[in-house]
């Protein structure tokens, strides 16, 4: 008989097991299953009279235990938890042997990461080893960024804890290996712990098409000593690099953590203290040391490193090849300077910190280099074995990249910003900053050295410079006389008492208590009335209240005398560096120039304010000076656009704002200022230094209304200057602003504007100015707009000649249309938004009624068709006249000479010469561009037709040219870089 239950809870069974470890628990855990049944070892059904799972396996010695539909079950032993999912389960109490087999998927849980995940056809779950073994399954390896590897294969044995064996497996970039554009076909495929991989008798394929065997492949990933690196360069040769960390740990590759067990990441520490020592067979050795700290609070990070490399001049033949031997034979070993003396090696140092402690903040950076190339040669390297590189490359796949070093600075720099609360606020700012220290180098090249030589070109120190600078601010006396608003008492007399029964238009009650009858026929049609206005023209909304100064203190007298200064001083020399034509001639004391730079800016200034700030006076004094003092020139060196100057200046304003407390009449001002020059020493000679740059008087009328503000503005300009005066109306409101400007007696001329900002996006602008002087007008402009609409004209004025009359002088100009749809564009989408179409169109049509020769039409339509993630086809072209006079009737006919449209198609025909010769409309430019993107490769094509003009005779010609490309981008693993060569009669692609 048998027995079908469903397993509706979580069971646990304790598996005590006996190993060569001792006693370990084991607790499998039935996650799922839809029906489950037990079967004796013969296959023959037992009854079962409980209904329930046992507690114990070991109850059922002689059973099996089937488990079917949505199978998942959990083995957990403390620290390793893995799981099981599978369509039928069978489990062999005696044997203690899990048999999974339909859709099977096994993952291994250590702590909170997750370390494998395998799926396949059928598995077998050994519980007391933890062993188990996969047919036809198949992994994913996580790489750089969010690329993965597919590993498949049709044996996959799992240890408990250490590594995965996949026996005649294929590593491929694609699910399937034969659509793969790279794949690895192995005997053998070990997963070990931390991240390590290998595998042995490998072949390497492009395609179908087998490339390069690799007898052996070890990847050993994070947890290496001396972190190795090895690799294959064109110019230094084969390498090795390692990095040995005898403090902190390496910084976390761009690889996740994935294949292979391995324990939980932990958090790293910045600090770290390393050794690096390299060897390449054609180029040399380097060897050297580097150090990261910070501290939290005060030291952000200190920053060391030296490294000193022994190379070899490595030349380069006439054929590409390089070699370590010259034209006689011999090898030369490079050699540099430092500090003068020369060294037989080459070398590269850095020095930086930062310190950041209230009130003192200190940088440093100082870096020392031997030659512009050690950069490229010996730090271009990686801490991360990425064998790839070497496995899958030729001998061309890590060329370098070029990251010469031109100049570099040494720089000291530090700031004092002391925060004294004492002298608050006589003295409120005060800092020494900047106090600096800076040498800067620059390259040349030694024209004696070997071109193959780093020696070629050498560092020099080219100036230096010292700075120290001061700035201070703050307040010598300051007074506020004011009345405090007096508190009024709290009252307890009842609030106003009201018949609830009266009518008041606050509540919209009639005097019996009802609300105003009215007919629904009048309702309705004031509630359409309203509907229709609000839509045509929205409610204005108050932006706004009237604010008072009655809740405010009255400030009798406000007066502060601040004063502000800053000022440097700079010390500068220039090297000899012209006779410094190689390394060993550099002298540290040899130099050209040296000045001493002071600069200083001084000003002090008071401000007066009584009468509840209706009166406000301000007046102040600004000394500045800049003066260079040479020490020691040869020869005199030049200025270079400096020169020595001392300026003094007064400026002195006085307002009288008589509504000050009224935030409607809050802007309405008379003002006065000038601005006096005391002392100017770049006036030229027999000029007086006293002389005033501006004086003028304001009157400024204004008016506030919920944020919109009308104002009168009359100015005066007096002598010495241009005497002048203008007046000046702005007025704005809701929708509208306007304003209206006149300037007399200097550049006379009346100023009108006129400016309409409506709902809906809805503009209209007019401009018109009149040319007082002249007596006449200057111009008048019209501007329309409406989303992506704008219409102009343009009237303009020319003296010494007749305007028609009623124009006022002015004279058709211009008119202007243009049509821009770039923003709004047209789409349409369909195919469940996969398929996208759309266009765009911008236009403009520009008459010039001055010259009609100069008035052009253009066209530019951009038509898009996307294919989500597959196609992208674009059509984009210009079109454009610049001749409109046939399309406008002439004077022996009514009717024009040529049709638009007619010359329009006409131009469309640009595979017919003589019609592209003739037409009035050319084509300037047709761009077709199509991108196709599959998972490893993207084609691009395009196809250009434009227009090159040129004269011929009395008659323009715009031959077209076409053009196309073609570009094939391949997207391989990122690790792996792909080369494509064509020479004539074929094309290949290569690694």
């Amino acid at each position: 008989m048998r027995a079908w239950y469903p397993i509706w809870g979580i069971f646990f069974l304790f598996c005590p097991l006996f190993g060569e470890s001792g006693l370990r628990k084991l607790r499998i855990i039935i996650n799922s299953a839809q029906e489950t049944t037990r079967l004796s070892e013969t296959g023959q059904p037992i009854l079962e009279s409980t209904g329930r799972v046992p507690l114990s396996p070991f109850d059922l010695q002689d059973q099996l235990v089937v488990f079917t539909g949505n199978v998942s079950i959990s083995i957990d032993d403390g620290s390793v938890t893995a799981t099981i999912l599978s369509d039928q389960t069978v489990y062999n109490t005696s044997a203690q042997i899990l048999y999974s087999t339909g859709n099977v998927r096994y993952s291994r849980t250590e702590g909170e990461t997750k370390t494998i995940e395998i799926s396949g056809t059928r598995f077998i779950f050994e519980l007391k080893t933890l062993k188990g073994l996969f047919l036809d399954g198949s992994l994913t390896l996580p790489i750089k960024g969010q690329q993965v590897l597919f590993v498949q294969s049709p044996i996959i044995h799992s240890d408990a804890y250490t590594s995965v064996i996949l026996k005649q497996a294929t590593l491929s970039t694609e699910e399937d290996p034969e659509q793969a554009l790279w794949s690895v076909h192995t005997k053998n495929i070990w997963l070990l712990p931390n991240n390590q991989l290998a595998f042995s008798h490998g072949v390497l394929s492009f395609g179908v098409v087998p490339l390069l065997y690799i007898p052996f492949f070890y990847y050993p990933k994070d947890e290496f000593i001396g972190n190795p690196v090895f690799g294959l360069r064109s110019r230094a040769g084969a390498f090795i690099q390692t990095t040995t960390y005898l403090l902190g740990k390496r910084p976390k590759s761009a690889y996740p953590p994935s294949f292979g067990t391995q324990s939980p990441a932990q958090e790293e520490a910045p600090n770290y203290l390393k050794i690096s020592a390299d060897y390449y067979s054609a180029l040399g050795g380097m060897a050297g040391i580097s150090t990261f700290f910070q501290a939290k609070d005060y030291l952000p990070f200190v920053r060391f490193s030296a490294y000193i490399g022994a190379s070899r001049t490595v030349h380069q033949g006439g054929n590409g090849a390089y070699s370590i031997y010259d034209t006689t034979g011999q090898v030369m070993w490079d050699k540099s300077y430092l500090f003068g003396m020369q060294v037989p090696f080459r070398y590269y140092a850095e020095c930086a910190l930062r310190f950041h402690k209230t009130p003192l903040y200190v940088d440093v950076h100082v870096p020392i280099i031997s030659d512009p190339f050690f950069s490229t040669d010996f730090l271009q390297r990686s801490e991360d074995l990425n064998w790839f590189h070497l496995a899958l490359s030729p001998r061309s796949l890590r060329e370098l990249t070029q990251s010469t070093i031109s100049s570099y600075d040494w720089k000291i720099s530090a700031s004092l910003r002391p925060v004294w609360l004492v002298l608050h606020p006589w003295l409120r700012d005060f800092s020494l900053d900047p106090i600096s220290f800076t040498v800067h180098f620059n390259s040349k090249s030694d024209s004696k050295k070997n071109n193959s030589s780093p020696e070629r070109n050498f560092f020099y120190p080219h100036s230096m410079e010292s700075r120290a600078g001061l700035s201070f601010s703050g307040t010598l006396f300051s007074h506020v006389w004011e009345r405090q608003k007096s508190q009024q008492k709290e009252s307890y007399a009842p609030k106003e008492i009201r018949n609830p029964l009266a009518y008041t238009p606050a509540d919209g009650l009639s005097r019996e208590g009802s609300p105003p009858e009215q007919s629904p026929a009048v309702s309705k049609e004031n509630s359409e009335t309203d509907s229709t206005f609000d839509f045509f023209m929205p409610e204005f909304r108050e932006e706004n209240e009237r604010r008072t100064g009655t809740d405010h203190a009255y400030v009798f007298t406000r007066y502060a005398l601040d004063y502000k200064g800053k000022g440097d001083i700079v010390y500068d020399a220039q090297f000899n560096h012209g006779s410094w034509d190689d390394a060993s001639k550099i002298k540290w004391n040899d130099l050209q120039s040296q000045h001493v730079t002071i600069r200083g800016d001084f000003s002090i200034r008071s401000q007066f304010q009584c009468v509840n700030d209706i009166i406000r006076m301000s007046n102040g004094i600004q000394c500045t000076l800049q003066h260079r003092y040479p020490i020691h020139s040869q020869p005199p060196a030049k200025q270079n656009g400096f020169q020595n100057s001392a300026l003094v200046q007064s400026s002195n304003n006085l307002a009288v704002y008589p509504f000050s407390a009224d935030s409607f009449f809050r802007e309405s001002f008379l003002g006065w200022s000038i601005t006096p020059v005391l002392y100017d020493s770049s006036r030229p000679t027999g000029k007086s230094s006293l002389h005033v740059r501006d004086h003028s008087i304001t009157a400024n009328a204004a008016f506030s209304l919920y944020g919109y503000t009308q104002q009168i503005r009359v100015s005066v300009h007096f002598a010495p200057g241009p005497y002048a005066y203008s007046i000046a109306t702005f007025l704005s409101f809701p929708y509208i602003s306007a304003t209206l400007s006149a300037r007399f007696l200097d550049k006379p001329q009346v100023r009108a504007e006129l400016d309409f900002r409506m709902p809906y996006e809805i503009t209209c602008k007019q401009t018109y100015v009149y040319d007082i002087g002249k007596s006449m007008s200057d111009s008048y402009e019209v501007s329309l707009g409406w989303k992506y609409f704008s219409l102009s004209y343009l009237l303009k004025g020319e003296s010494g000649k007749a305007a028609p009359s009623g124009n006022n002088g002015l004279s058709i100009s211009k008119l202007k249309l243009t049509l821009s749809h770039d923003d709004f564009p047209l789409t349409v989408r369909f195919w469940k938004r996969r398929i996208k179409i759309q266009g765009t169109l911008s236009s403009s049509l520009e008459i010039n009624f001055k010259d009609l020769d100069k008035s052009h039409i253009s066209f530019s339509p951009l038509i898009t068709f996307s294919i989500y993630k597959f196609l992208d086809l674009s059509i984009n072209t210009v079109i454009k006249n610049e001749k409109l006079t046939p399309y406008f009737p002439t004077q022996s006919s009514q009717s024009p000479q040529t049709k638009l449209w007619d010359a329009f198609v006409s131009s469309l025909y640009f595979w017919d010469k003589m019609k592209q010769s003739s037409a009035l409309f050319p084509i300037r430019t047709l761009n077709i561009e199509l991108a196709h993107y599959l998972k490893d490769w993207t084609l691009r094509f395009g196809y250009r037709l434009h227009s090159e003009s040129s004269s011929s005779g009395s008659r323009q010609i715009s031959p077209l040219v076409s053009s196309i490309s073609l570009s094939i981008n391949w997207n391989p693993l990122p690790m792996v870089r792909t080369r494509a060569r064509k020479t004539p009669g074929m094309f290949e692609v290569g690694i």
